[in-house]
């Protein structure tokens, strides 16, 4: 009788501890995707344009929002939804309208665990307007007279103390090193950063870095582009640096949802190098997106 009732009180306890084990378990965050796996579109000024796609939530979803996303912040678009016919697999629209400005709009979903995901959906406007900044000239880690970063949003070129203070605005940083050679870098790449840049105000002080992204796309007819909407989104095959940079390399890029000018997409032009170390400078020609 003592045996039964050993062998009982183990199978209750070995039943509870796997009991306890699948409560705690926790799948996986939502899974954002959409329509046709595409996440741009483009529309005439003034138009609108409807964001479709799924949401497949194993846990089950308890909220969806949308976001506009701008310079300054995010604006919530409408309330938040909240009841599902399906928690583990919602199917979503969401129509903008009055579109005049190249448009980011976010999907947020939220899971019973609270679990977030999110996704962004750029809308461009066709014929849209861009901004264009020639000559820029950026001096590498070690110069000390020509700075290193540059800002998207107003074109301007900061050195390393003032960019700090300016984080928010820096999306791409030049340097000059033994392998990489001449490199156009995201803010967020501090890995290679802070190999070249070693002063209290390197990149992995700041209190922002950008995570732009680059691309070198030399097949790119830099002097055709005239709008917006001409330029390429890089956001999903750019990497954190494009390196052995030449005269006549385009780079394309698309900033961060953190810069100050976010979710722009933009193409530069090398057209002169000068130097081999750290006092080497680039020069080129950006067209950015409004």
């Amino acid at each position: 009788m003592k045996i039964l009732k050993s062998l009982v009180l183990v199978v209750l306890v070995a039943v509870a501890f796997t009991s306890c084990n699948k409560d705690e378990t926790t799948l996986p965050a939502p899974v954002i995707t959409f329509l046709n796996g595409v996440n741009e579109a483009s529309v005439n000024s003034g138009g609108s344009h409807t964001i479709a796609g799924n949401i497949a939530s194993e846990e089950g979803l308890t909220e969806v929002k949308y976001f506009q996303v701008t310079a300054t912040g995010e604006t919530q678009l409408g309330q938040a939804v909240t009841s599902f016919d399906n928690a583990n697999s919602y199917s979503f629209q969401k129509t903008i309208n009055d579109i005049s400005v190249q448009t980011v709009i976010k999907v947020m979903a939220t899971d019973k665990k609270n679990q977030s995901s999110v996704l962004n959906f750029t809308i461009k406007v066709n014929g849209a307007s861009i901004s264009s900044y020639n000559n820029i000239t950026l001096g590498a880690q070690t110069n000390a007279t020509i700075g290193s970063s540059f800002a998207s949003l107003n074109g301007l070129v900061y050195n390393l103390t003032d960019a700090k203070t300016n984080a928010n605005k820096i999306d791409v940083i030049f340097f000059y090193g033994n392998t990489n050679l001449a490199t156009l870098s995201a803010p967020s790449n501090t890995v290679d950063l802070d190999q070249v840049f070693t002063t209290a105000s390197k990149p992995s002080t700041w209190t922002v870095q950008n995570g732009t992204k680059l691309e070198k796309r030399n097949s790119v007819n830099f002097e055709s582009i005239t709008t917006g909407n001409q330029i390429d989104n890089v956001e999903s095959t750019g990497t954190a640096k494009v390196s052995g940079l030449a005269v006549g390399d385009v780079i394309l890029f698309r900033t961060a949802n953190t810069s100050a000018f976010p979710n722009k997409n933009g193409a530069l032009k090398v057209t002169a190098l000068s130097g081999t170390s750290g006092t080497a400078t680039i020069t080129f020609n950006v067209k950015i997106a409004n």
